[in-house]
């Protein structure tokens, strides 16, 4: 199908877990949407559209296609997508008014334009800023580390100032990438999966991990952000994760022994406690019969929610 017969509309956001992000740039927060094979561009201030993104255009794929990933690096507002086997990362821009691109922007507007693509050997399914110049790619088979070559972040990339510094293999597609606020540590997570797979950087600088295990698989992980006054290295890595027992735990690290931290449950939070039962669909969601592997060794009893130690 062409792309001019091609109707951008505002629709429903993708189901992807990282379909949408808020992103800060020049002391404005903007909002992130990928819907079908666009991404829109929302001025949080007066919920205004600010720009439509075509990402595969860009890429100059052949068939328009959905994209599963988008995620902002704050505060210098680069973009990142994933679309297939390729990264895109949109830079953004005061226009003026001898852009090229004035028939469709004014001057003074802000615009974002895609600056760096970068080829993949495998199909991207999220994508996660570690720091200003380091980007996570998650795949089918693994998860990949890129690596800004250049010293200062702000000066415009080429293609060739970016390279993948590290790539490993998982057992399950990589689902969810989760960085924690220190920069230090991430987590990834597989689609139900009950093993939280938590990576570090041991004393020999030689990246590791450890497995947060749990008694059902896990639907969302995220790291606490702690205030700019309070940033301990107990609340700066300690994390939380929603099971599909509707139960939220959080994980903190206890010490660290040769280089290895040490993580351990320390509280659950259980909505039965205070709501009364779950409603029955989650009992039939998990009773259901299901051909995947990791489902099918899930305990079926509710009651037991209780997991008190990270796994190893």
């Amino acid at each position: 199908m062409p792309w001019s017969d091609i109707e951008y509309g505002i629709g429903r956001c993708n189901t992807d877990p990282h379909a949408c992000c808020l992103g800060q740039w020049q002391e404005s927060y903007y909002l992130f949407i990928s819907t079908g094979s666009d991404v829109l561009i929302y001025e949080t201030a007066q919920w205004t559209l600010v720009q439509i993104v075509h990402p595969c255009q860009d890429a100059r794929l052949r068939t328009p296609t959905s994209v599963p990933s988008v995620s902002c690096c704050s505060p210098s507002g680069v973009v990142a997508l994933a679309l297939e086997n390729v990264i895109l990362l949109y830079y953004p821009e005061i226009t003026s008014s001898t852009s090229t691109e004035g028939a469709r922007f004014q001057p003074g507007e802000v615009r974002w334009t895609c600056t760096v693509v970068l080829r993949t050997d495998d199909i991207g399914t999220c994508v996660q800023w570690q720091s200003n110049t380091t980007l996570l790619v998650g795949s089918i088979h693994g998860v990949t580390q890129w690596e800004h070559c250049h010293e200062d972040p702000a000066v415009r990339d080429g293609p060739t100032q970016w390279s993948k510094t590290w790539e490993e293999s998982l057992s399950v597609p990589c689902h969810l990438i989760a960085t924690s606020a220190d920069h230090d540590m991430f987590a990834t997570l597989g689609r139900y999966d009950r093993l939280v797979k938590l990576w570090y950087s041991d004393s020999e600088h030689v990246r590791r991990f450890l497995y947060l295990s749990h008694p059902y698989h896990v639907m969302d992980i995220a790291w606490r952000t702690p205030y700019p006054s309070d940033s301990t290295a107990a609340t700066s890595t300690s994390l939380f994760t929603l099971g599909a027992d509707g139960c939220t735990r959080i994980w903190s690290q206890q010490s660290i022994h040769e280089g290895t931290p040490i993580y351990a449950l320390v509280y659950t939070l259980d909505p039965r406690l205070w709501l009364g039962p779950l409603p029955t669909l989650l009992h039939n969601a998990l009773d259901s019969p299901t051909s995947d592997q990791s489902l099918a060794k899930v305990q079926s009893n509710l009651a037991d929610h209780t997991f008190p130690y990270a796994h190893w």
